[in-house]
């Protein structure tokens, strides 16, 4: 259970975790209660009989230990964090590493929340091991069992490892080169237990673990939506990491621990508690079901975890419970007729797509208006800065690293690989970048001082983050390339821009076959078919969990209603898609939420083609997407662009562009041989540049900037931001003169700083975001939004509850703390 230490358990030499925890058999079923946590060591060793067997360190190399710390460190990660740490012989001294890379304050990033150490037969580790540093007395409270009958580790050199701790506890025994276990072990065992303070709780979440803490924190709000009865769910204890008790059954709970690799490079960690015996009794039937209840890594899986033990209890625990634990669950409809609840005729049970069916659902979904609702997208991020991810998706091939290091303008050295054959990128790509914002500067007919530089048309450069994930093909969804890892890798995009070739030179597979594939590629079928992976692959995961919906809409009555509603939304938590979201696609796609349990019109009586549709609505909400019409600056793109145009104009936003004029100017300005602003329609070749740059310039001239007004990398991508229909602020500290008011409360030049924040964020929001960036401090009194500045300024006072419009708003916030201008007088 979570509520006891949890302890990483290191085996000695010539063992594995499996033979460890055997071992350990007699304290594992004692009644001190410890969560053990078994892992392997890195190093293989070969016993005399020929058993390959694991070690900590190589072999002739006990000073080696760089891949214990790897092991250790994902250990921590993906199992942690732990409360201690358990070794044995060589595992004791892998155990005192531990103990000294969780004390060093150098290690990056740091391991936390170690308070207490178990040795047996303990080898210390060298000073200065690993190259970690740290003080050489440890303050972690200690228990060691030494014996001076042990053959292999002496009783000084135990010894020598207690003394390296404060306050250590010396245990002898009579029993050799063992982890003793006898009950006079096992009471100084529980006695030194006893003595330990309580666990502290970590407030400030630390260095290097904010990303996955913010992605579980939004997890945590779904939740709280989707289990809004009293006492469904309940967070055990303050801080970090996140503790969940979630109720499932009657006296029967689930307990999650969130390690800090959650849900991204790791699963959450599930416990039974109950004092039911009918449950107990039946505690590996559970725990095997709960297995196939995780999601994919990079999802959350907390929601379909709960209802698979909902569902075991309410058919597998009450049938046993009745002793009718093989007969067929059955139930009734609306005409009092039993249903078999195992219907294998189902559409849901098959593995094909009927293709009709989803295009119908994608042509309505694009016809329909675009969503612009976006409060109820991403409510965990509100009241602080938008951090906008956008996401880079198309085949192989078709420019998308190019485009990338385009946008992120990054140092050489540090750029995304870009070749012209399949799977250049294999693992995403992800760095800052910049778009276009708009700016009241123009409309209030003054000129902006901008924090990050200006862009065309009166606009203001601000940051955003850009993910490059490997080039898709057909089938990814199946598996096919990197399938569905890459799919995995968008859920924490905010916009997609797919990066199309439309040359038309590029195969079906991402190849770009040069002059002699000219007419190989479709851009059209291009943008059809990267779409439709993208349904299927939520389609499909979806469709793989349909019966547990069609289950919660069986009674048809308000609680089942309610039931089904649940489950639904819960299908889709892992892609990152609250509740409200879910609700808003259903209604949008005709599917009215209150209908779900309906036994004429609800879940039971969907075909096909209505869980299309309501995906297809969904993802148009989710992730949005611009069409990058890439390469528009070759022969054969211009057909090809403005066929695309003509089939897609009314259901695709698509922006022709030239990523590589884009990087190519963007390197001849590092190098100081043009001027040239991003998204600019010219640049001028400086007195200092090679004949080959102004050759190159005149080139670009003539068939990018000329013709469409710009490389269209900037346009594309800013484009993609305001598909969201984001607020922007800028703060103010009067509207007189429009200065702004930068970290630290400090004035800054006119119109200087500006946030972004997600749409339809209140003032009080906007307010906590000031106070997240140290704009602004104290506690708030009053907003005023200015109105304009001309013939007189005009402004109008806001309250906390009134939420901001899209678009560019001036703001000033009068908080109980003065900033620093209002200090200095200045």
């Amino acid at each position: 259970m979570h509520a006891h230490p949890r302890v990483l358990c290191l085996h000695g030499r010539h063992q594995t975790a499996v033979i460890f925890q055997d071992r350990l058999a007699r304290l594992r079923r004692s009644d001190i209660r410890l969560d053990l946590v078994f892992v392997d060591g890195p190093a293989e060793v070969v016993t005399d009989a020929g058993d390959a067997l694991r070690g900590w360190t190589p072999e002739g190399l006990e000073d080696d230990w760089s891949l214990a710390e790897k092991v250790l460190r994902r250990a921590w990660a993906e199992l942690g964090p732990f409360d201690g740490v358990l070794g044995f012989s060589e595992g004791a001294r892998a155990a005192h590493f531990f103990c000294r890379l969780h004390a060093s304050q150098t290690v990056e990033p740091p391991l936390f929340g170690l308070r207490l150490a178990i040795f047996a037969g303990g080898l210390p580790a060298k000073a200065g091991a690993g190259g970690v540093v740290c003080p050489q007395r440890l303050s972690i409270p200690s228990i060691h069992f030494a014996s001076a009958s042990d053959p292999v580790v002496s009783l000084a050199t135990s010894t020598q490892l207690a003394e390296v701790f404060d306050g250590a506890r010396l245990e002898m025994h009579e029993d050799g080169h063992v982890f003793p276990q006898k009950r006079e072990q096992l009471d100084a065992l529980a006695i030194f237990l006893s003595s330990l303070p309580p666990r502290e709780p970590v407030l400030e979440v630390p260095a290097g673990c904010m990303a996955c803490v913010e992605e579980q924190e939004e997890e945590v709000e779904a939740l709280q939506e989707m289990l809004c009865v009293d006492g469904e769910l309940v967070r055990v204890g303050e801080g970090w990491p996140i503790r969940l008790r979630v109720h499932f059954a009657e006296e029967a709970f689930l307990d999650f621990l969130l390690p800090p690799g959650y849900p991204q490079r790791c699963r959450c960690v599930v416990a039974l508690y109950t004092q039911r015996f009918e449950v107990e009794a039946r505690v590996s039937d559970l725990m095997e079901r709960l297995e196939d209840a995780h999601e994919p890594l990079g999802s959350p899986s907390i929601f379909s975890i709960t209802m698979s033990a909902r569902d075991w209890a309410e058919n597998d625990l009450a049938n046993a419970c009745l002793g009718g634990s093989t007969v067929k669950a059955t139930t009734a409809d609306a005409n009092g007729d039993e249903e078999d609840e195992e219907d294998e005729s189902g559409w849901w049970k098959r593995e094909e797509v009927d293709e009709t069916q989803l295009r119908a659902a994608e042509e309505r979904a694009a016809m329909a208006p675009r969503a612009t609702s976006a409060r109820i997208a991403g409510a965990a991020g509100y009241g602080r800065p938008w951090q906008y991810i956008v996401g880079l998706v198309g085949k192989p091939s078709a420019g998308k690293s190019t485009f990338f290091n385009a946008v992120c303008q990054l140092e050489p050295g540090q750029a995304a690989a870009m070749a012209a054959h399949p799977f250049t990128t294999i693992e995403p790509n992800m760095a800052p970048g910049w778009f276009a914002a708009p700016c009241p500067s123009a409309e209030l007919s003054i000129t902006a001082d901008t924090e990050h530089g200006a862009a065309p048309g009166g606009r203001r450069r601000l940051p955003l983050f850009v993910k490059d994930v490997a080039g898709l093909v057909p089938g990814a969804y199946q598996g096919q390339g990197r399938g569905n890892a890459f799919l995995n890798d968008l859920c924490d995009a905010d916009a997609l821009v797919h990066v199309v070739d439309a040359s038309g030179r590029t195969d079906r597979q991402g190849v770009d076959q040069g002059d002699e594939g000219r007419g190989l590629g479709d851009p059209l079928g291009d943008i059809n078919w990267v779409r439709r992976e993208i349904h299927l692959w939520m389609f499909t995961n979806v469709r793989g969990k349909w019966d547990s919906v069609r289950k919660r809409a069986r009674m048809g009555n308000h609680e089942a209603r309610e039931a089904t509603i649940d489950r639904l939304t819960g299908l889709f938590t892992g892609y990152h898609i609250p509740k409200p979201m879910v609700l808003e696609a259903l209604s949008a796609a005709a599917l009215p939420p209150h209908d779900l349990a309906d036994p004429n019109k609800g879940v039971r009586t969907w075909v096909e083609g209505d869980l299309h549709r309501l995906v297809a609505f969904m993802l148009r909400m989710r992730f949005p997407m611009v069409i990058a019409l890439n390469k528009a600056d070759h022969p054969d793109a211009p057909a090809h662009i403005a066929r695309v145009r003509e089939v897609v104009c009314n259901s695709e936003i698509c922006v022709p562009c030239s990523a590589r004029t884009e990087l190519q100017l963007v390197e001849a300005r590092r190098e100081n041989y043009i001027s040239y602003e991003d998204g600019g329609s010219d640049a001028m070749a400086m007195s200092n540049a090679p004949a080959s740059v102004t050759a190159r310039l005149e080139g670009a001239r003539n068939a990018v900037l000329g013709p469409l007004g710009s490389t269209g990398v900037l346009e594309a991508i800013s484009t993609s931001v305001m598909l969201r229909s984001p607020t922007f602020i800028c703060p103010v500290a009067d509207f007189t003169s429009c200065a702004g008011v930068c970290v630290e409360g400090k004035r800054g030049g006119v119109l200087c700083s500006a946030l972004v924040l997600r749409p339809q964020s209140t003032v009080e929001e906007a307010f906590s975001a000031l106070k997240a960036e140290g704009i602004a401090a104290g506690e708030f009194v009053r907003a005023e939004l200015l109105k304009e500045r001309s013939p007189a300024v005009s402004h109008r006072v806001a309250k906390k509850e009134d939420r901001l419009g899209p678009g560019p708003q001036v703001l000033r916030v009068v908080t109980s703390k003065k900033a620093a201008w209002q200090k200095h007088g200045s």
